[in-house]
């Protein structure tokens, strides 16, 4: 079988998932998330808000991007 590429703008996409049963999104995510470790060598990620702000503060850069680049990488 021969694969046909067709181009889709990301607003249509949306369009798209928007009319999904609500039921289903939590799976299409799942599916989403599995293509893209597939595809990169970076895996996405989806976790919620309350996640995300545990991770505030948990590193402290100053004013000096020299200085904290060299900080990191040394």
């Amino acid at each position: 079988m021969e694969k046909i590429m067709v181009p889709v703008s990301k607003a249509d996409i949306l369009q798209a998932i928007s009319k999904f049963p609500k039921k289903d999104l939590e799976s299409l995510l799942r599916e989403i998330e599995g293509l893209a470790r597939r595809k990169r060598k970076i895996a996405a990620k989806f976790v919620e808000a309350q996640e995300l702000a545990m991770l505030s503060g948990l590193i402290s850069i100053g004013g000096d991007a020299l200085e904290d680049s060299e900080r990191v990488y040394d």
